[in-house]
C-alpha cells in the first residue's frame, strides 16, 4: 500500500535546487513554511477529488509545492471540477483568516497562495477555471489555445517584473524563476491538453452526456471539431436531401484523418447535390 503510494510521487530536481539555493541565502525556514502552506494548498485539491472518487494519478514536487493530477479531470462535470479547483485557494483563505492576528506573515504567505493560484493561468487553478468556461463557450481547442498565448505574454509580463525586482532588490530573482516556470508550463500544458482531447474522442474514458448541435451542410469539420469541449459527447445534425443526416465526435474524427480539416460536411458525407 506504502509502495503503491510512493510509486505514484515524483520530485522534480528544480525543487532540489530549490531547497538548497533556500538554504544557501538562509532562506530555508521561509521556504519550508510557504511548502508547509502550498501542500495543505494540493491536499485540500486531492481531498475534494477522492470526495468526488475520482482517482489521483500522479503526485509531483516542485519548487512552488505539490502538484496532484487527478486521471480523468478535464472529463469530470463542470461543477466537479470547480469544487476541486476552488478548494485548493478556498484552505489558504481559511488558514489567512485564522492566522492573521497571530501570525501576519503566515496569513500573508496563504493570502498570496490563493491569489497566484487563481491567476488565469494554466497550469494555475484560475487557468483551469478559465479553460472551463471558456471550452463551454468556444470549444476545447480554441479554449486551448487562447489560454496558453494569453498564459505566455503574463508569464513574460512577471519575468519583466522581475527584472525590475532585481534592480530594486539585488539577488532577488524569484519574479524571474516565476516568469520562467509559467512560461515553460504553458507547452507542456498545452500539449496534454490537447492529447487528452484527442483521446477523448477516439477513446472516451467513461459515459459522457450528449450534446447536440444543428448545423448547415457548408460547414467545414474544422468548425465542427472546434465545438467540440470535454465532458459530453457530440452529435451533429443537418438537413440534406429533405432528411436529417447526423454525425458524431468518433466518425467527424475519423473523417478528419481521412479527409483532412478543410472538407466540408456535406462533402464528408459525399451527399449528392440538391436540386
Amino acid at each position: 500500500m506504502i509502495k503503491k503510494f510512493l510509486d505514484k510521487i515524483e520530485i522534480k530536481p528544480s525543487f532540489i535546487a530549490a531547497l538548497g539555493l533556500a538554504a544557501a541565502l538562509n532562506f530555508a525556514g521561509q521556504f519550508f513554511i510557504f511548502f508547509a502552506f502550498a501542500l495543505l494548498h494540493e491536499l485540500a485539491h486531492l481531498s475534494a477529488a477522492l470526495l468526488l472518487k475520482a482517482k489521483v494519478r500522479k503526485l509531483t514536487v516542485i519548487p512552488l509545492g505539490i502538484a496532484g493530477e487527478i486521471q480523468d479531470f478535464n472529463f469530470l462535470g463542470d461543477w466537479s471540477k470547480l469544487f476541486i479547483l476552488l478548494s485548493g485557494p478556498a484552505i489558504n483563505i481559511v488558514f489567512a483568516l485564522i492566522l492573521h492576528k497571530s501570525h501576519p506573515w503566515a496569513a500573508t504567505v496563504n493570502i498570496a497562495l490563493a491569489a497566484f493560484n487563481l491567476l488565469p493561468i494554466p497550469p494555475l487553478d484560475g487557468g483551469r477555471i478559465a479553460l472551463i468556461f471558456l471550452s463551454g463557450n468556444m470549444g476545447a481547442i480554441p479554449a486551448i489555445r487562447l489560454a496558453t498565448k494569453f498564459g505566455r505574454a503574463a508569464a513574460l509580463f512577471v519575468a519583466a517584473i522581475g527584472i525590475l525586482q532585481i534592480i530594486l532588490y539585488p539577488y532577488n530573482i524569484s519574479l524571474i524563476c516565476l516568469g520562467y516556470y509559467l512560461y515553460k508550463g504553458q507547452s507542456a500544458e498545452n500539449t496534454r491538453l490537447v492529447f487528452e482531447f484527442y483521446a477523448k474522442i477516439t477513446a472516451r474514458p467513461r459515459i459522457l452526456p450528449i450534446k447536440t448541435f444543428f448545423v448547415p451542410l457548408e460547414t467545414s469539420l474544422k468548425h465542427m471539431l472546434y465545438k467540440i469541449s470535454w465532458n459530453k459527447y457530440y452529435i451533429f445534425y443537418a438537413q440534406g436531401n429533405n432528411k436529417l443526416i447526423s454525425m458524431d465526435e468518433t466518425r467527424l474524427m475519423s473523417e478528419i484523418m481521412d479527409k483532412g480539416l478543410n472538407k466540408s460536411l456535406e462533402e464528408a458525407l459525399k451527399l449528392p447535390s440538391e436540386v
